[in-house]
């Protein structure tokens, strides 16, 4: 039981670690004015100090916000290519069928398991 709590933490230094490697490599290719020009740059960097002061602090319900708010830098991607929004439209069109699909197999394993019960 003990073993997922320190995955856990070490996934989250690993991703914060990749995070704030990704800020310097950016500071260093932009230079801190033209880097802290872009608003999504100060969210990232915000989020990356954030997570260094979460991590350093050992503090639960702060790093988990952040790491929440981590995931919308996932959204960012989405907005920005065209390539993955038409994935996700066509995700988003198809997801209906599935949910069809799998309320007819749900059904199905219930009325099996109902005959099972009636012939037992």
């Amino acid at each position: 039981m003990c073993a997922a709590p320190a995955a856990e933490a070490w996934i989250n230094v690993g991703f914060t670690a990749f995070f704030a490697i990704e800020m310097m490599i950016k500071l260093v290719g932009y230079g801190h004015r033209q880097y802290f020009r872009s608003t999504s740059n100060c969210v990232d960097a915000a989020l990356v100090a954030g997570s260094i002061i979460s991590a350093a602090l050992n503090s639960g319900t702060m790093g988990t916000m952040l790491r929440i708010f981590r995931i919308a830098r996932v959204f960012r991607l989405v907005q920005s290519s065209g390539r993955v929004r038409r994935l996700m439209r066509t995700l988003a069109h198809a997801l209906p069928v599935f949910i069809n699909i799998l309320a007819i197999i749900l059904l199905d394993i219930f009325s099996e398991s109902a005959a099972a019960v009636l012939v037992a």
